[in-house]
């Protein structure tokens, strides 16, 4: 790994990857004048794999600032999102979130602890609604029943749709490399944790998604409003 100004730059074998730790839309365009793109979730886990996990307990070891070097150290946020809709009995996961093209707007409104909302829902419901039937790494939006949380054994990631659609050919490969990695051996399942409070809103709105370190299980999240300070992203310009 190495920085140049603002950015580590780390060479894997799927590409350069970049890491930075800024807000949305700055993030983005540094990755824009690099030629590069947000990484998607199987991109990550793809360029997570490349790399040993590493453990809680190995990065105390190491000498300070070593961890840097690390792309499995770090937590993300990645190019999917939530779109969660009042009065609606599922939630829909968008491949390429709507935030990414109001970047801008979106860092305003989480500075005042607001959410990006959506006028037009209608394109996203379509979508799912004609994706139904298709394998899940071949849909574009998912349409996930409501809950706040979803456990899949890491052990059978692959069995899960919600999975599929996440990780598409590297969930099972995925998911037993996050076993490996993982700190507490009462960890056995990757999570995926949805906002709870939605029809208290009036409007369709916005969350993207964030995938936590692999030593803490790799959980994903759907229902953070934090991309306004500096928030950990990747983007990957591939060979």
């Amino acid at each position: 790994m190495h920085t140049t100004g603002d950015v580590a730059v780390f060479k894997e074998k799927i590409g350069t990857v970049y890491f930075v730790d800024a807000p949305l839309d700055r993030g983005l365009k540094l990755f824009r004048d690099r030629k590069a793109s947000l990484t998607t979730l199987k991109e990550l886990a793809q360029i997570r794999m490349e790399e040993r996990p590493l453990t809680h307990k190995e990065l105390m070891n190491v000498r300070e600032g070593e961890f840097q070097g690390q792309i499995n150290w770090y937590s993300a946020y990645t190019q999917e999102a939530a779109i969660y809709i009042p009065k609606r009995e599922d939630i829909l996961l968008a491949r390429h979130s709507p935030l990414l093209a109001d970047a801008e707007k979106v860092v305003g409104l989480h500075q005042r602890n607001a959410d990006y909302c959506l006028a037009n829902v209608s394109p996203y419901v379509e979508q799912a609604e004609e994706d139904k039937g298709k394998h899940p790494s071949q849909q574009r939006v998912f349409s996930l029943k409501r809950t706040t949380r979803v456990n899949v054994p890491m052990k059978r990631l692959d069995e899960s749709e919600l999975m599929l659609w996440m990780f598409g050919s590297k969930t099972k490969d995925y998911g037993l490399f996050v076993n490996q990695g993982k700190d507490a051996q009462h960890l056995h399942d990757l999570s995926f944790s949805c906002e709870g409070d939605i029809d208290s809103h009036r409007k369709p709105f916005v969350r993207p998604l964030y995938i936590s370190q692999v030593c803490d299980g790799s959980y994903i999240q759907a229902g953070r409003t934090g991309l306004h300070t500096m928030a950990w992203m990747f983007g990957l310009k591939k060979r």
